[in-house]
């Protein structure tokens, strides 16, 4: 029975008076309470319990503990540098090192090694970025989630390397779409440090191509599906395809290479150099298959770029592959995915087919 039910059955008043605690009833109302101390009122359980919750909290979390501490810790964890973090976060440096030291206090730790324009994880920060990277994480895709929810459909973002892009992306989306699977799919491009930045940040569901470097590979795992050369494509008719090839002759051309920052760069630049071809000052750098394709089909530039990306213009005669060894620029690809992710039906869905279509294949 409610107190005002009680107060209009007994016509007593027993509504609490403003006593220090503001919990203390009245004089009526003390004796109507005295009958039935077995029965707190529902201010009273609520009081207790959230006194109960206060204390549980100051337990198990520091309210001094905020968002902008674990943000601030990612991005120096990534950029190294006070100045690269400021302009990133569109703050001040000094706001940058304040908030460091104040996390490192409520923390009671150093988590970075303070060097000549460069911080470096101690070995309490190695630690500390994996359940930060995994909280941010968890609290992004519960975002993504609940706007999925609102808007009534389910987003799949998927990262593409070049080198999946134009070869195993494309057939596995027509399957996903011939499913029927309700969902809306975005395909982001771009270079490995870029899509690997929006992955740990929960921008995107998994990466497909390549696998990074190690140190590149922090809070990420990689499931490998297949391996991958690089190979070096020309136009029909050019005259490196006149006569037997020497590799070094190759440096009378001039090449379209990936740029400084591309997984497969340092692999070009190493198949390169072990045949004495060391100057790339005129090489033509560009991560777009459509400009490398035109450009190499209209000129007799060399492009040096992963096979599943010409794969097609081989197969049709567009492209011709040098008749030269590049098996040492072979490296994996596969999918590159958060180690705490939880993928939803529908990316779930995605990355069967594109398991499938790449088994299915000899080749990406």
């Amino acid at each position: 029975m409610r107190w005002r039910q009680c107060r209009r059955s007994f016509g007593l008043r027993l509504a609490f008076g403003a006593g220090p605690s503001r919990l203390m009833p009245p004089e009526t109302g003390s004796s109507f309470t005295e009958r039935i101390p077995q029965v707190p009122s529902r201010a009273m359980r609520r009081a207790a319990g959230m006194g109960e919750e206060r204390k549980m909290t100051r337990r198990l979390f520091n309210p001094r503990l905020r968002l902008r501490h674990i943000v601030c810790f990612l991005e120096v964890a990534r950029l190294g540098g006070i100045a690269k973090v400021a302009m990133e976060l569109h703050i001040t440096q000094p706001a940058v090192t304040k908030t460091i030291q104040d996390l490192e206090e409520l923390l009671g730790t150093a988590l970075f090694v303070r060097g000549y324009r460069q911080f470096t994880l101690t070995d309490a920060g190695k630690v500390f970025l994996h359940y930060a990277l995994s909280s941010v994480n968890m609290l992004r895709q519960g975002c993504n989630i609940l706007e999925d929810i609102e808007k009534n459909s389910t987003i799949v973002r998927v990262g593409a390397l070049p080198t999946a892009s134009s070869s195993v992306l494309p057939p596995a989306v027509k399957e996903f779409a011939d499913q029927s699977i309700r969902a809306k799919l975005v395909v982001v491009t771009g270079l490995n440090d870029y899509l690997l930045s929006q992955l740990r940040l929960g921008d995107l569901d998994f990466v497909i191509g390549r696998m990074a470097d190690p140190e590149k590979m922090t809070g990420l795992t990689f499931e490998h599906l297949c391996s991958e050369r690089v190979v070096l494509a020309v136009r029909p008719g050019h005259p490196l395809l006149e006569e037997p090839l020497q590799f070094d002759r190759i440096a009378n051309y001039r090449l379209i290479i990936p740029p400084v920052g591309s997984i497969i760069r340092q692999s070009v630049e190493k198949m390169f150099m072990m045949h004495g071809i060391t100057k790339f000052d005129d090489a033509i750098q560009s991560v777009s298959s459509n400009f490398g394709r035109g450009l190499a089909c209209a000129s007799d530039y060399v492009w040096a770029i992963s096979e599943g990306v010409v794969r097609h213009d081989v197969e049709a005669g567009t492209l011709v592959l040098l008749p030269v060894d590049t098996t040492e620029t072979a490296g994996p690809v596969g999918l590159t995915k958060r180690v705490d992710y939880t993928p939803s039906f529908a990316a779930d869905a995605l990355m069967t087919i594109l398991r499938n279509t790449v088994t299915a294949s000899t080749t990406i």
